[in-house]
């Protein structure tokens, strides 16, 4: 007799909860949509995790893409295996010991040397 929203389930027994299947507080008991329904930002699941992530990172693939755009944009890329050094304005080896001008793998005498025979010409 009293069913107000004419869904054949009478007032007193209807559920209140999300009756929408794709929305994360989706509740199969309900029987009376509450309005409440909530749902997954774009390229997330209900549980926050990324849909895209390639690599497996957790960190969603148009992040790093926006990363990497950003940071081609103002030129301090490195690219796998290298690394920005601020102070040099370029990329250098991850492996490669800063100062090491001689390659040799220490910092030394040779290397200053070669520093100061630079010292005060123009670059190219």
């Amino acid at each position: 007799m009293n069913d107000t929203d004419n869904d054949g389930v009478c007032d007193e027994l209807e559920v209140a909860g999300c009756t929408t299947s794709s929305a994360c507080n989706y509740d199969a008991t309900a029987t009376d949509d509450d309005g409440n329904c909530t749902y997954a930002d774009a390229g997330y699941d209900c549980a926050g995790n990324c849909l895209f992530d390639s690599d497996g990172d957790d960190i969603c693939d148009w992040i790093e893409l926006g990363a990497l755009i950003e940071a081609l944009t103002a030129g301090i890329y490195c690219g796998e295996g290298t690394l920005w050094v601020e102070a040099a304005q370029t990329c250098l080896p991850m492996e490669m010991c800063v100062g090491d001008l001689d390659g040799d793998g220490t910092r030394g005498t040779g290397d200053l040397l070669l520093f100061l025979g630079l010292f005060g010409t123009d670059c190219e």
